[in-house]
């Protein structure tokens, strides 16, 4: 059903009918700022009061955070030295979103996916009153499963903090479902916490009718939703800043000695006022408790409906960090389920990848007077808190990036809402990769639940011609224990005619409360183990070879065929497996494991070049099976010769190749034996100005012979970030294009890429506390370490050359 609203066609006023108490001021200009502060001068920071709960970044030596003014004056205070990154946030926000509405003007509508879901006109971000027009609206399309939102309390300014809860009985108070509890915009300059919200309802509305999961979901759960805790805070945000970065964050109400507003989630009576580092006594700072526990209108409200509802997990959206935080938060006790609470964040976060623990495991701070302390401390309530978007977003994420943030939460927040209760939950392996004319398929499943339940199966499905028999007998889950896992292979029979592809089918679930739904589950086949490359890459013939050539793909591994007189010559003719999106190329790495055909001529390497056509400019580095040489290959000019550089002896597989962009339009190969120890081959100056693409290359010598060369460790660099089908890559090392930590959560084993330089290198390693564990001088280029003896939590590793010094920040999670 079409939404009657027209948020793009008209500048809606923003109609405030509260009093105006305290909006005389401007506001504050917060900027992003690196502090250069150890563990020592971090705690100096929070005794200040100032806010570093959510930060950019946080290393031994420094932090990146989002500050005001008046933060600021007091950083300078202490005489610690400061950066600063980006001077008003609020201004660079307009100018991001403006770019970004015009890069992506198919955003700019006012429906989508699920229907009726809407931006607003702040910057794409409802406003209050949008908000509660959207609650309307609701209402409206699903009149029974949802109720008219309902006022829980009264700001200091008079507006109403309001509540509605989504059930399929929503005005029947059913106490023998779990009831879940999700809230939004506690503090008030994290707009993305209200907008997943409003996209999660207008989902689970929408999927009710024709999703049998949603539909038993809603039936056996009470779902109440307060997206806006901070009324005051909000609307004075898009009062000073009408097109959204406004940055306030606490409530506002007037604490009598000029100044304004308590931070919402310093409040709560659970271990209030702990100490002066998790809050603050001091009026003017943005993380201020409050004259006493529970002292705030919004506080109350919140406690009050909480102290009267049926309640058993509850979900108190911020941003930012993707991160799943939980308590406790006032002094980094363990919950009193520490198991429970782990196994259940573990798989809230299966699918988003969040990061999940205490405040002081994975942002390195305590923070008293939490919601989420009080709501587990005081009322058993599991309560988690997401911290929603990546730091380099800001609070305030440009238009395009709301839905797909909304989205990465809908399995997290639909996950929560099922383990309010009974629960299992099946899966197979991600990523999975099936050849043979058999295969035995492992299905997990794990009660996430509370209690172990009596009906409870699993069974496999799937409809293929590919497909000749499996077993789908029932997977028995009856008085399987909490937080324990069943695993069981069911067989599956391939026909003899069976092609490459995606194979999907469904796990049948048969829960406690008696609903049957399908989960989805899909995995790659190939009857010769030969798979589809990804979609980021395509095959390519240059010139006329002669045969075809092919690329294929096969857990990690890249096998590619290629023919042709070879790439020597002023036109190229060989096949090439290359990225299908890609500008300005700086890096491209990969081992060749096996190569097939020793003719003279054969070549199998790694290519950046400025176009797919035959004489394109380009540089190129090979094995030469032919004669045992590797060669670096350079054509300045298209269609211009290719001049070679080549090292004798050292054509053996398996080898390690690299390119690298390095100054004045120079490439410098590399070669490694190991991926850690790396020979420099030589520069081929070569100017690449438009359309660079990169891949893999492969020639026979020949018109009439295939050459099979095998690849893997695949990764190539960007501007953009790391684009590698073989190595996980994380944020972390998208952010880097030479400093590089895999895998990013890792369970202790990692992979340390470092810059090619002729300083002297070496690392050290520091616990979240800034405690140095270990250190390593004359490293170069790659390093593998096994950190298993440590516990899990974050940890950072310094890279230092001469006296630069530059950080990395890694999870360890076992």
């Amino acid at each position: 059903m079409k939404k009657i609203r027209l948020i793009f066609l008209i500048l809606i006023s923003i109609s405030i009918t509260a009093p105006q108490t305290g909006f005389a001021q401007k506001a504050e200009k917060y900027s992003r700022v690196k502090v250069y502060a150890n563990k020592s001068d971090f705690k100096t920071l929070l005794l200040k009061g100032i806010a570093l709960d959510e930060l950019a970044e946080r290393t031994p030596e420094y932090i990146t955070g989002d500050f005001s003014a008046k933060e600021i004056a007091l950083i300078k205070q202490t005489g610690l030295k400061i950066e600063i990154i980006t001077d008003d946030l609020a201004a660079d926000f307009l100018v991001k979103n403006k770019a970004d509405q015009l890069q992506n003007q198919n955003q700019l509508r006012t429906g989508g996916t699920p229907p009726g879901f809407s931006y607003g006109s702040m910057g794409g971000y409802l406003t209050f009153d949008q908000m509660v027009a959207e609650l309307d609206e609701m209402k409206t399309l699903y009149p029974n499963l949802i109720t008219t939102k309902s006022s829980i309390g009264t700001t200091s300014q008079g507006r109403s903090i309001w509540m509605v809860k989504i059930s399929d009985n929503p005005t029947v108070d059913e106490s023998q479902e779990p009831g879940v509890l999700y809230t939004g915009l506690t503090h008030s300059r994290e707009p993305i916490s209200m907008m997943s919200l409003i996209y999660y309802m207008q989902y689970i509305l929408s999927q009710y009718a024709t999703d049998p999961e949603v539909a038993c979901l809603l039936n056996n759960r009470e779902l109440y939703f307060v997206p806006c805790v901070n009324p005051d805070g909000y609307v004075y945000n898009q009062t000073t800043n009408p097109n959204g970065g406004g940055f306030w964050r606490k409530n506002r109400f007037n604490n009598g000695d000029g100044t304004f507003g308590v931070d919402l989630n310093r409040n709560a009576e659970y271990f209030w006022g702990y100490d002066n580092v998790g809050s603050s006594p001091t009026p003017t700072s943005e993380i201020y408790r409050g004259a006493s526990a529970a002292s705030e209108l919004e506080t109350v409200a919140l406690r009050n409906f909480v102290n009267t509802t049926q309640l058993s997990t509850a979900f108190s959206n911020h941003s930012y960090g993707n991160d799943l935080l939980l308590p406790f938060g006032y002094n980094n006790s363990p919950t009193f389920n520490e198991t429970h609470y782990r196994s259940v964040a573990s798989m809230l976060t299966y699918e988003n990848k969040y990061l999940y623990g205490r405040d002081s495991e994975i942002l390195g701070y305590s923070a008293n007077g939490r919601m989420d302390d009080w709501m587990y401390g005081s009322k058993n309530i599991w309560a988690f808190t997401p911290e929603t978007g990546h730091p380099m977003d800001d609070f305030w994420p440009v238009q395009s990036k709301i839905i797909p943030f909304s989205e990465q939460n809908l399995d997290m927040n639909i996950s929560a809402a099922w383990s309010a209760g009974n629960y299992i939950k099946p899966r197979i392996a991600n990523d999975l990769f099936v050849s043979g004319s058999s295969y035995n398929l492992p299905i997990s499943v794990t009660n996430y639940g509370n209690a172990a339940g009596t009906i409870e199966t699993v069974q496999l499905s799937i409809s293929d011609s590919r497909i000749q028999s499996y077993d789908n007998s029932v997977i028995s889950l009856s008085g399987l224990a909490v937080d324990n896992t069943l695993t069981v292979s069911k067989n599956i029979v391939f026909t003899s005619s069976a092609t490459n592809g995606t194979i999907s089918g469904n796990l049948i679930t048969t829960n406690s409360e008696g609903c049957t739904y399908n989960l989805p589950i899909s995995f790659q086949y190939s009857p010769n183990g030969c798979f589809a490359i990804p979609p980021s890459w395509a095959a390519i013939d240059i010139g006329s070879p002669g045969l075809a050539g092919s690329s294929c793909y096969q857990n990690g591994t890249y096998t590619i065929k290629g023919s042709g007189l070879g790439v020597t010559g002023t036109s190229d003719k060989c096949h090439m497996m290359r990225l299908v999106t890609a500008t300005n190329v700086t890096d491209i790495i990969a081992q060749v494991l096996t190569d097939q055909n020793t003719s003279n001529g054969a070549r199998a390497g790694i290519t950046i070049s400025e176009t797919t056509s035959p004489g394109s400019k380009r540089i190129s580095l090979f094995v030469n099976p032919s004669n045992n040489k590797l060669e670096l290959h350079g054509r300045s000019s298209t269609n211009g010769n290719v001049n070679i550089i080549g090292i004798n002896g050292a054509g053996t597989v398996p080898k390690w190749l690299r390119i690298v962009k390095s100054t004045g339009g120079n490439y410098i190969g590399y070669y490694s034996s190991n991926g850690t120890s790396w020979t420099q081959i030589g520069k081929q100056k070569v100017s690449l100005v438009t359309n660079v693409t990169a891949g893999l290359i492969v020639t026979s010598g020949s018109s009439t012979v295939l050459h099979t060369a095998t690849f893997n460790n695949l990764a190539v660099t960007t501007p953009g970030g790391v684009i590698n089908k073989t190595i996980a890559a994380t944020v972390d090392e998208l952010e880097s294009k030479d400093f590089k930590i895999f895998p990013n959560p890792s369970t202790g084993i990692i992979d340390i890429s470092l810059p090619f330089t002729d300083q002297k290198q070496s690392i050290r390693l520091f616990d979240i506390n800034g405690k140095m564990l270990m250190q390593e001088a004359g490293v170069k280029n790659r390093r593998q370490l096994n950190l298993t003896h440590l516990p899990n939590g974050i940890y950072y590793l310094q890279l230092t050359e001469g006296v630069k010094a530059s950080y990395r920040k890694f999870i360890i999670s076992k």
